[in-house]
């Protein structure tokens, strides 16, 4: 539930404003500027309500000052005279909307229902901004016992607020799994932001978490990721290689559900974010993954979520295939939907070192060059799959001759199968003539009309 500060001297008023959203959104009033921002220094608020008087008076450092607290939060002002609707000092004041005294209680509901909604779509476009291509599955896919187990904690976790840990290899979906679990709970439709370990500059990247107070005279305030999601959450990528500082600030945080701002000598501000953070120990030495895991156990109630890497779940190779042929077939022209048995065992036999995601691009990049054809085929794989190779051959394990038949038997057999046996079409693909490829085929005792 949304929580919306009212600031307003009249005991009439605020309580007026507290029945109108009665059941809709939790409320917290404040009679002084001080009050107000003792609350806001005590608890997250999604809106702040207040007086428009306090434009004469005291309004402009009482929003520096909460701005300062709460540089992202939306601001509607309350007036009992129609000509403040537009004072000047309103200008410094963005995303502010306005209502008059005595205020119709639908006209009120309508204006902070639409404020709210502004306001989280703002977020939303910060949030977003850089992800425009990304694309993220519905669903986890699979049914290995190692991605079931996942999916379970996941749905469990959904239920709750508390951080989530997810452990696994560069690819495995662990962002992936996080926005399930995002978007199954109550927070669904506040932002997800990702944060990067772009820098080992510790200023960098805790600015990035937790703002950062560019100007203590102002208002000049640098808004971090836990500003931008507000009630939303969070997802912090490979955060163990985060520096040992913003390491020890976020435990902190965490720990006390409250943070620091970069540069600001105030107290800890209350946050009610949910936390998402990756781990990939995969080429992390033991002792600093069983350190991390511990420092994060000790800040409270968590869920620990680990994903099997691709290589440990080749069951569901087929299936995740299917749903990437699936959805990128929809939107564009490919018609491909299936796959030849010989290309199918190369991709459940490969590595796969970078995981689902390396699936994702190399199933992409075939739909781009073969998307007209109807069937994914051996040739069309990646060399390093094991696709259209040219075998080393020995001279002293097998003959020019042998090598040389083995080479056109699988040329001519691959064609037939495109062909559907067709021997016009399969020697236009060969660039022969129907007549020499006959002769080749009863040369090579090819059985077309098997294949």
């Amino acid at each position: 539930m949304k929580r919306i500060l009212v600031v307003d001297s009249d005991i009439g008023s605020r309580e007026s404003i507290r029945s109108t959203f009665w059941g809709i959104y939790e409320l917290q009033t404040a009679e002084t500027s001080q009050e107000a921002l003792h609350w806001l220094g005590a608890q997250h608020f999604d809106l702040l309500i207040f007086d428009a008087l306090m434009l004469r008076q005291v309004a402009k450092n009482f929003i520096e000052e909460a701005r300062k607290i709460a540089p992202e939060i939306p601001l509607i002002a309350v007036s009992a005279f129609y000509h403040e609707q537009r004072p000047d000092e309103s200008g410094q004041l963005p995303s502010m909307g306005f209502i008059c005294k005595p205020f119709d209680v639908f006209e009120l509901r309508n204006l902070v229902a639409r404020t709210l909604e502004t306001a989280n779509l703002k977020r939303h476009r910060t949030t977003f901004k850089s992800e425009l291509t990304q694309k993220f599955p519905v669903n986890v896919i699979g049914e290995s016992g190692g991605i079931q187990r996942a999916v379970e904690i996941a749905q469990q976790a959904s239920q709750t607020s508390h951080p989530v840990v997810l452990l696994g290899e560069a690819g495995t979906g662990r962002e992936f799994l996080a926005r399930q679990i995002h978007s199954w709970s109550r927070r669904g439709n506040e932002p997800f932001v990702k944060v990067e370990n772009a820098s080992s500059d510790v200023e960098s990247v805790d600015s990035a978490i937790f703002g950062e107070v560019i100007n203590l005279t102002g208002v000049e305030i640098k808004s971090g990721a836990i500003d931008v999601a507000g009630s939303g959450a969070i997802f912090l990528n490979e955060a163990p290689r985060f520096p040992t500082d913003t390491r020890t600030r976020l435990k902190a945080a965490l720990k006390s559900k409250v943070f620091h701002r970069l540069g600001s000598p105030s107290k800890g501000i209350p946050y009610i974010t949910r936390f998402f953070i990756s781990c990939d120990f995969s080429k992390e030495p033991e002792p600093i993954a069983r350190e991390f895991l511990a420092e994060m156990e000790n800040t409270g109630p968590i869920h620990m979520i680990s994903l099997p890497p691709l290589r440990e779940r080749r069951q569901d190779i087929p299936m995740l295939i299917a749903h990437y042929l699936t959805q990128n077939s929809s939107g564009s022209s490919a018609r491909m939907s299936g796959v030849e048995p010989e290309a199918l065992q190369r991709l459940q036999s490969y590595s796969w070192p970078g995981n689902v995601q390396e699936l994702r691009i190399v199933l992409e990049r075939i739909l781009v060059l073969h998307g007209e054809e109807e069937v994914l085929r051996l040739g069309y794989l990646p060399r390093e799959i094991g696709g259209n190779p040219l075998p080393y051959l020995d001279p002293e394990v097998i003959s020019f001759t042998e090598a040389t038949e083995q080479l056109h038997r699988q040329m001519i057999t691959s064609a037939l199968k495109k062909s559907n046996g067709r021997i016009k079409t399969a020697a236009d693909l060969l660039n022969l003539t129907p007549r020499i490829l006959q002769h080749r085929i009863d040369k090579l005792n090819i059985e077309a009309d098997n294949l």
